[in-house]
């Protein structure tokens, strides 16, 4: 048997796991301080958020639930599906200036 699988297993677990953190520490957060955290993650899109969907970010915003998200993500042309490493500069530039307002 070959270990690729194996190791394909152990990435995945690790973007999982990071994914867990970052939307631990934005549920814990203050909601002015998750939105603030979302518009530098959007802009500077670390690797462990590259591979998240946007929708799946916003929502881990407190107070913000799917419909919020949904518009957030329309007023700004992105579509909820996407990933955060999708994104071109001028929607995350866009989406970064909805979450922060």
């Amino acid at each position: 048997m070959t270990t690729q699988p194996l190791e394909a297993l152990v990435v995945a677990n690790r973007v999982r796991s990071e994914h867990a953190r970052v939307l631990g520490e934005l549920r814990g957060a203050d909601p002015a301080e998750a939105r603030q955290r979302i518009s530098e993650l959007l802009l500077s899109s670390p690797a462990e958020v590259r591979t998240m969907r946007v929708e799946r970010l916003i929502v881990s915003t407190p107070y913000v639930g799917k419909v919020k998200a949904a518009q957030v993500l329309r007023r700004a042309g992105v579509l909820s599906t996407r990933p955060v490493g999708q994104l071109t500069v001028r929607q995350r530039m866009a989406l970064a200036e909805e979450v922060g307002s």
